[in-house]
């Protein structure tokens, strides 16, 4: 019990200086009600793509049970890396918990709890000058998302110490509503809305092209 009780202030403290150190950033006022308030920003590059992507997590460590709930509430890539962004995203966030809300042993039970949400519904928003496209989440009435639950640990038994992770179920969550409206490269999409480098254009509430399959939401 002591060893559980120092694991998770530990957790508590080390998600704390994750938020306070980030929250100061460009990007991270994306991260309020009802999105969690503590914020990372990830700035990463696509080989032989893209260089300076952007991903801004909202964030909340568990405070009576070890687990985080962590949103991608912002993602900006150039189109031709789309599948690619957003597949480093996922796969940062689940090897990265412990810069977020401290490490879990996988010999410490009960088990480390990660919900790993995506916007189903967005703000997309297009720069021909940058080529980049930047979606946000969008709280309120556009506020539908895509969560996946992880049991994850820090196998220490290992040199170096190994990432443990098992996908529990996928779901939708939130009670919010959007339309399809085909933007980008999408069939059917109107010019005005392509991925042209000579215009700029913004949908306020969509749906997001580019998520993972949900329930629901294929």
């Amino acid at each position: 019990m002591k060893k559980y009780i120092f694991l998770l202030v530990a957790t508590i403290i080390l998600g704390l200086v994750a938020g306070n150190k980030a929250s100061g950033q460009v990007g991270c006022e994306v991260c309020v009600s009802p999105l969690p308030g503590s914020c990372y920003e990830l700035t990463f590059s696509i080989p032989g793509c893209c260089d300076s992507l952007t991903a801004v997590f909202c964030y909340e460590c568990g405070v009576t049970r070890p687990s985080i709930t962590l949103y991608v509430a912002e993602i900006s890539y150039c189109p031709q890396c789309e599948d690619a962004a957003w597949d480093f995203v996922h796969q940062w966030a689940l090897d990265n918990i412990d810069k977020l809300c401290g490490s879990w042993p996988c010999n410490t039970p009960p088990p480390f709890e990660v919900y790993y949400t995506v916007p189903v519904c967005a703000e997309v928003q297009w720069n021909g000058a940058t080529g980049r496209v930047t979606v946000r989440a969008h709280p309120g009435s556009c506020d539908k998302r895509c969560t996946e639950k992880y049991e994850w640990c820090r196998d220490y038994s290992t040199t170096p110490p190994t990432t443990q992770r098992r996908l529990v179920e996928r779901y939708p969550s939130g009670n919010g509503t959007c339309e399809y409206f085909p933007y980008g490269n999408a069939p059917g999409t109107p010019p005005e809305y392509q991925y042209d480098p000579n215009i700029n254009w913004r949908l306020e509430c969509v749906r997001n092209l580019a998520k993972p399959t949900c329930p629901q939401y294929p």
